[in-house]
C-alpha cells in the first residue's frame, strides 16, 4: 500500500527513489511554503498537540500504511472524536548509534484511513551521530508541488504515531534514542457537531404546541 512521505531535507524533489517498499514518496524541504491553517475549513482555527519523545528509542523496521512494524514503539494520541490532523512538525534531537544512520529514523502517522497515512523522516544524513531537527508545522494541503490530504481520525479520534527505522541494524540495539525535550507537534481541529435535524413528527408537535398556546391565549383574552 502506498504511503506518503515527508522528508525534512535541504533540497526539494517531487518524487524520491523509495527506501521502503513504498511506491511513491514526497519531499518537504525547509524552503517549502505552507499555511498552518490552510487544511481547516474557513473560520476554524487549528490546535497544537505536543507529543513528548524524550527517551523513546527506535529499534524496529517500520510497518506499512496500515500496520505498525513488529516491535516498533507506537504512541497513541486522543485528539477528540472525528479530529482532523492538518499538519505535523517538531523540534529536538536524537542520536543514531553506529552503524545505524540518522536518515533511518522515521515517524508514521496513522488515522482512520490507511490511504491517508504519512511517513516523516527527521533527517537525510546517511551517517551515525546526533541529529538536530527543527521542523515547522506546515499544512499537508499546502505542500508543493503535490499537496497531501489531511488525516481523519474517525469516531475514535485517535492518531497513532509509530517511531521506527527504515533499516533495522542487527549490530546495534537500539538503533537510535531521542534526547530529553524532543517532541512532535500535531496541528488538528475537531469539526463542530451539526445541530440535529428536526423530524416531521417533531415539527408537527411543535406547530400543534404553538397552536394550543395560541388557542389558550385567544380564549383567555376574548
Amino acid at each position: 500500500m502506498k504511503m506518503r512521505t515527508i522528508l525534512i531535507a535541504a533540497a526539494i524533489t517531487a518524487v524520491l527513489a523509495p527506501t521502503l517498499s513504498i511506491a511513491k514518496s514526497q519531499t518537504l524541504g525547509r524552503g517549502v511554503h505552507g499555511n498552518a491553517r490552510a487544511g481547516a475549513p474557513d473560520g476554524v482555527a487549528t490546535s497544537n498537540f505536543i507529543v513528548d519523545l524524550s527517551g523513546i528509542s527506535t529499534d524496529a523496521l517500520c510497518g506499512d500504511a496500515a500496520t505498525p512494524g513488529a516491535g516498533s514503539t507506537v504512541v497513541s494520541v486522543n485528539l477528540g472524536k472525528n479530529a482532523v490532523v492538518t499538519g505535523v512538525g517538531g523540534v529536538g534531537s536524537y542520536e543514531s548509534f553506529s552503524p545505524s544512520w540518522r536518515s533511518e529514523v522515521s515517524a508514521i502517522f496513522r488515522g482512520n484511513d490507511p490511504l491517508q497515512s504519512i511517513q516523516l523522516a527527521f533527517s537525510n544524513d546517511d551517517s551515525s551521530g546526533v541529529a538536530n531537527y527543527n521542523i515547522p508545522v506546515i499544512d499537508f494541503t499546502s505542500i508543493t508541488p503535490v499537496p497531501l490530504s489531511n488525516i481523519d481520525t474517525g469516531n475514535a479520534g485517535v492518531l497513532n504515531i509509530e517511531l521506527c527505522e527504515t533499516f533495522a541494524d542487527a549490530d546495534v540495539s537500539p538503533d537510535a534514542t531521542f534526547a530529553a525535550g524532543a517532541n512532535l507537534q500535531i496541528a488538528y481541529y475537531v469539526p463542530a457537531v451539526p445541530a440535529p435535524a428536526m423530524s416531521t413528527w417533531s415539527m408537527l408537535a411543535l406547530l400543534l404546541g404553538f397552536g394550543l398556546v395560541g388557542g389558550l391565549a385567544v380564549r383567555r383574552f376574548s
